[in-house]
């Protein structure tokens, strides 16, 4: 089961995933705190987190195993893995399904002006 690691001596401040979670390649998994500077960890690999090692709060040094992931190969409308094969097939029009929203817009204004105007004059 593949797994991440501490890159350098660090604290973990904050898990930004938990166990069962579906994780993409890329996206920020924890946050780290060394030397009064936060750096975040993304994941290597789409995947399902299997297991968090290390609790927030707790000292991990450069190379200790911090998760572990099991690779997943098809995440419904997340991208495949790298490993994955090109998948880019036009869709089954059997299969497809498009709705067609209307919106229909009625405005009625009703404007009334009224001005009166008076002059008198007294000689």
């Amino acid at each position: 089961m593949p797994s991440l690691v501490a890159p350098l001596s660090a604290t973990v401040q904050h898990w930004l995933v938990a166990p069962g979670d579906l994780v993409r390649r890329g996206q920020p998994v924890v946050r780290l705190e060394a030397m009064k500077m936060e750096h975040e960890l993304s994941a290597p690999a789409d995947g399902r987190v299997a297991e968090c090692f290390v609790g927030e709060g707790e000292l991990v040094q450069e190379g200790d195993a911090l998760m572990a992931w099991t690779p997943v190969t098809s995440m419904g409308a997340m991208r495949p893995s790298v490993d994955a094969p090109s998948t880019d097939a036009a869709p089954d029009p059997a299969t497809t399904t498009t709705t067609t929203t209307t919106t229909t817009s009625t405005s009625t204004s009703t404007s009334t002006s009224t001005s009166t105007s008076t002059s008198t004059s007294t000689r």
